[in-house]
């Protein structure tokens, strides 16, 4: 079965590749390093595989590398109501919507 790489697991897996290659890795290394198959760390480096939190942050450790995380809202919000100015299509916000 194919699967389609994600942007975030190409980017992901781009981003491990170049790390193991500069540091002079074979997958082999860094996946025993890491905990993980070789199977996985190749498909996480081809971005058809993208690995878990735990998973990504060991292979991260071994690379010398931290996993930061940036959440920031899809739409422009409100600061004096702490609202967003308009609803995606197919929300509904009122009484008994939870806002999301």
């Amino acid at each position: 079965m194919h699967i389609e790489p994600t942007p975030f697991a190409q980017q992901v897996g781009r981003t491990i590749h170049e790390a193991r290659k500069a540091q002079q890795l074979t997958q082999v290394e860094l996946a025993l390093a890491a905990g993980i198959s070789t199977r996985a760390l190749h498909s996480i480096e081809h971005g058809t595989l993208s690995p878990r939190l735990d998973t990504l942050q060991r292979i991260l450790s071994v690379l010398g590398m931290t996993l930061e995380i940036a959440v920031r809202p899809t739409r422009r919000m409100s600061s004096e109501q702490g609202t967003c100015d308009q609803s995606a299509p197919g929300e509904e916000h009122g009484p008994g919507k939870a806002n999301r």
